[in-house]
This record gives C-alpha cells, structure tokens and sequence, in this order.
C-alpha cells in the first residue's frame, strides 16, 4: 500500500539518495530542508512497506505553482507512483485554489514528459541551454486547473 503524506526531517536520508539516483544535478540536504522550512513550499513522499519510495518538491505562491522536484526510487518506477505523486499534488493545488502550474523538464527526459502530458500539461515555451551539466534546453509545461 502506498501512503502519500507530508515530509518529516526524518526522510531526508532516503530522498537524498532517490535524489541522487533520478538527477545529473541533485538537490542538496540544506536544500530540501531549507525549502521545508517555508509553507508556500511543499514537499510530500510516498511511503511503500515503510520505505520512501518517491517524493515531490512544489512551491505555491497565490494562483500559480511550479512543480521543482518529482521523481520515483529508480527500482521501483513503471509501478504508478510518479503519477500517484503528481495526481495528489494536483488535487492539492486544486483545492488550495491554484489556478496555474508550471514546471520544467529535459527534452531527453520522455518518460517524464509523457507523464506530464498525460496529466494534461501543455508544452509553452523552452529555456535554451538551461541546464548546467549537458546545456540542454529546458522545455516549459504549463497546466490550467480552473
């Protein structure tokens, strides 16, 4: 059973190295503990058999959102859980009155993207050479929930 709750200081261990594992760039700790310290950020894990199995980082101010961070234990993806993650915060930002989201991902990233789409995320723009490591393009994705 998969439980989707808040993040507790006592997962950062776990989400660092899913972290580490999903991203060329990863977060540090101090950044995800920084980020836990304010509300408009919200960070939520996924818990399988008392294991973190996937997190996500979003940050809210008023209407809009951006989603940072979202990303699956690499041995257990293809199961659900990145959509299960990104379905709960979609409901959130629902209910908390968000009206736009926003998020950024790598063109080479296709499993990503796919998700995103699928969950009705529109392509609106791209960074060029946004990332640092490979200078590849950022591709901008926007989803209205109103």
């Amino acid at each position: 059973m998969l439980n989707i709750r808040p993040f507790q200081p006592c997962d950062l261990k776990a989400i660092i190295e899913i972290e580490k594992k999903t991203f060329s760039i990863p977060w540090s700790a101090q950044s995800f503990l920084d980020c836990a310290q304010w509300k408009e950020f919200w960070i939520y894990v996924a818990e399988q058999n008392k294991k973190i199995a996937g997190y996500f980082v979003a940050q809210v101010i008023g209407d809009e959102a951006e989603l940072h961070n979202i990303a699956v234990d690499p041995a257990i993806q293809k199961k659900g859980i990145g959509q299960i993650l990104l379905d709960t915060f979609l409901d959130k930002a629902q209910k908390e009155g968000v009206q736009n989201i926003f998020l950024m991902v790598r063109p080479s990233n296709h499993a990503a993207i796919h998700l995103y789409q699928k969950s009705g995320f529109q392509l609106l723009d791209k960074r060029p050479r946004y990332y640092e490591d490979t200078h590849e393009d950022a591709l901008v994705f926007c989803k209205r929930l109103i």
